[in-house]
Parts: C-alpha cells; structure tokens; sequence
C-alpha cells in the first residue's frame, strides 16, 4: 500500500514537474493585413504609393519564457496584399485617354523576425502582451500587364515580377488564454514597416523602349490574427 501511494506521489510530482517546464509555446495564427500609410496610397504622385488592399496573414509563431514575465520570440509569417487594378487603370486612363485593361498580381512578403515580450498576467490563464522584434522581409512586387486598342491595333506593356529583401521591425500586443496545461488561445494586433527598393524591375511593350527602373514602397501594415498555440 506504501509503495503504491509512493509511485502515486511521484507520478503526481512528475506531473507537476512536466506543467512547470512548459515554458515554450509554438503556435499558428492566421487574421488580416491591413496596409496603411504608403502601402494603401493610390496616389499618382506619391512614388511610394504601394495600391495595397487589406489581404491575408498567416504565422508561425515561437516563444520561450526566460523568467516569470519577460520571454523571446521567433516568428515567421506570409503576407498576401491584392493589388487595386481598379485605381491603376483609372490614372492610366485619364493620363492617356486610352481605354486600358490592368492585370497585376499581388503583393507578397514572408517575413522572419526575432525578439522579445512582455508579458502581463490579467488572470490565472489569460496574459496580456506587449512585444517588439526585428528582422528581414522577402518581398516580391508584382507583375503586371497593361493592354489596350487604339484604331484597331493592339498595345500592351509589361513590368515583370521583381524581388528584394528589406530591413522589418514589429511593434504588437497581444492576449494568451490557456485552455489547459497543453493549448492555449491567442489574439494580436501588430504594426510593422519596412522600406523596399526594387533596382532594375524589366519593362517590356510592343510599342516602344523601357528600360530597367528602380522602384520604392513602403510596406507599412497593421496585422490583426488570432491563433492557437501548444504548450511544451
């Protein structure tokens, strides 16, 4: 009977031991990207103007709590930004009096930062969090092709995808909700910047000479997800 309270005792002691180390979450989100500032612009004479409209995110997320309230954190994440054909046909229109048709594909970016958090407990299973990490962005400007007829013969130009990597920093809050010893639900709110130059995007047309430019944007967002995460 001893022997077997004994065994019950350190199976108990075990457990608790196990609950205590599950210091680390990993973690899916998914929500929206919403661009602001440049990204969103459409306007004709900002050269940063990004036409971003609000898209998708998706994120893995890691972090390790060091001490009671301060952790670090890995993330890597997509982003997915249609791209307003509508307004890039409307100043190509009334710039040229034409009648064009406008395909561009989308604003894509995968993100990899690192960093740290604070967190704030609010309850004895929900944390709220404030956290600050940096890092690149892989961003691809999309390509696009612009058609059109004018007296029976066809025009069209074409700029061709183009890729580059950008210095990222991200501001956020969030909240942790622990379902229990091993699952746990989180919500964010992220804002993040960086600034990308594209050196030599080809342009290519039927009808005259483009040659290779570079372009500027700013991809300012702010990221709204909710996610759940395992404990370990």
């Amino acid at each position: 009977m001893k022997i077997k309270l004994s065994l019950l005792m350190w199976l108990c002691l075990a457990q608790i031991i196990v609950y205590a180390q599950k210091n680390s979450t990993l973690s899916v989100n998914v929500g929206a990207t919403v661009p602001i500032n440049d990204f969103a612009s459409k306007d004709a004479n900002n050269e940063l103007a990004g036409y971003a409209k609000t898209g998708y995110s998706i994120s893995v997320n890691y972090d390790y709590r060091l001490v009671k309230n301060f952790g670090l954190q890995a993330m890597i994440k997509l982003d997915n930004n249609d791209f307003s054909e509508a307004d890039s046909k409307k100043i190509l229109d009334s710039q040229t009096g034409a009648n064009w048709n406008v395909a561009i594909k989308n604003w894509n970016a995968t993100v990899f930062l690192a960093g740290i958090y604070y967190a704030i407990p609010i309850s004895d299973k929900t944390d709220f969090t404030i956290r600050g990490m940096a890092g690149a962005t892989s961003i691809k400007e999309p390509e696009a092709t612009w058609t059109t007829n004018v007296n029976g013969q066809n025009f069209y130009v074409n700029k061709a995808e183009k890729s580059t990597t950008a210095f990222t920093y991200l501001l956020g809050i969030g909240v942790k909700h622990s379902l229990n010893s091993s699952l746990c639900l989180l919500g964010n709110v992220d804002y993040s910047d960086s600034k990308a130059e594209f050196n030599g995007v080809v342009y290519s047309s039927n009808f005259s000479t483009v040659q290779p430019s570079t372009s500027k944007t700013k991809l300012t967002k702010v990221n709204i997800g909710v996610g759940l995460g395992y404990k370990f």
